[in-house]
């Protein structure tokens, strides 16, 4: 299990919710899809009940190359949305997130929170 910081002063539940996001992707969500390539920065995160996110940021030519995807849990399926540009997803990328949606759950509960026993939860390409 993770321990978190004293600090000194109370903070915000904004603060509290922005906090657990950050801990729980870097602890699990940046390495669900395996090594993170030298130079590149990974999140992946549930923001809340309808949503969840992946971003990935690398530096290329001389450039910084930000690729932000947000999948949106709605009553008719999950939308994908990329850079203001939705999409339905097929089946193989739909059964792809809901694995690491499930994982991700499994993962945080036991290496964050200390619920239940450790498993090796990397998604296997």
């Amino acid at each position: 299990m993770i321990r978190l910081p004293r600090l000194k002063r109370r903070l915000t539940p904004v603060e509290v919710r922005r906090s657990l996001i950050r801990l729980e992707s870097d602890a699990v969500g940046r390495y669900l899809f395996g090594e993170v390539p030298a130079g590149h920065e990974r999140e992946f995160y549930c923001l809340d009940d309808h949503t969840w996110v992946w971003r990935e940021q690398w530096a290329e030519s001389g450039r910084d190359i930000t690729q932000t995807v947000r999948y949106e849990v709605r009553p008719d399926g999950i939308i994908k949305n990329v850079d203001g540009v939705y999409k339905k997803l097929d089946h193989n990328e739909l059964e792809n997130l809901k694995a690491a949606m499930r994982i991700y759950h499994q993962a945080v509960k036991s290496t964050v929170y200390g619920y239940g026993a450790s498993q090796n939860l990397m998604i296997q390409s």
